[in-house]
């Protein structure tokens, strides 16, 4: 369910290069999954990335040393109201698992950031519907949170999803909703503190 309440992501600005700087990378999209010290996989946040121009770095084994990119994602705040969120995110997999999902080809877009306004758009556009399925409710729950909502955002772009990650889809929502109630008593707990 990927819940910190009230923790800040990685997100680090807007800025984003005027041209693309390698074409190779240009379109990435990668399901980003956070380390945060969750122990149980199904309960890490989960965002999606798109590098719109070309500025993440592969190691010489073919995996991510940098990814660096418009992060699309939900929060939530530590009374569960979520939020849709984005910006440039610079990441390493050394702070989370990253998993290529695919290529988006960039045909309409000349200016990197015009393809993040796209983006952006398109994941407002997922949020809003997402709500609206939830009986209007910005609540963190079994059918609003960040891994539905990046589900659902990486259908929208016609890329699937990876079946190998799990998730609290795969899990009775009954089940999800209890996890997310001990999750937010133990948020409030700490706040207190």
């Amino acid at each position: 369910m990927g819940i910190k309440f009230g923790k800040q992501e990685l997100i680090m600005g807007d800025s984003f290069p005027l041209s693309v700087v390698d074409t190779r990378y240009a379109g990435g999209c990668y399901l980003y999954v956070h380390d945060q010290g969750e122990l149980i996989e199904k309960h890490k946040h989960h965002s999606l990335s798109v590098d719109v121009a070309g500025e993440s770095r592969v190691s010489v084994t073919g995996e991510i040393d940098k990814l660096c990119g418009v992060m699309l994602h939900v929060t939530a705040n530590s009374t569960g109201k979520s939020q849709f969120g984005h910006g440039k995110a610079m990441v390493s997999g050394r702070k989370g698992s990253i998993y290529f999902i695919g290529q988006l080809a960039n045909t309409r877009y000349e200016i990197p950031g015009e393809w993040v306004s796209h983006l952006i758009n398109a994941g407002e556009e997922n949020y809003k519907d997402l709500v609206e399925h939830n009986n209007g409710a910005e609540q963190w729950d079994a059918n609003l949170n960040c891994q539905v909502f990046v589900q659902k955002l990486v259908k929208y772009l016609d890329l699937d999803y990876l079946s190998s990650i799990l998730t609290c889809v795969d899990i009775p929502p009954t089940i999800v909703e209890l996890t997310i109630l001990a999750i937010r008593s133990s948020a409030h707990s700490q706040e207190k503190l």
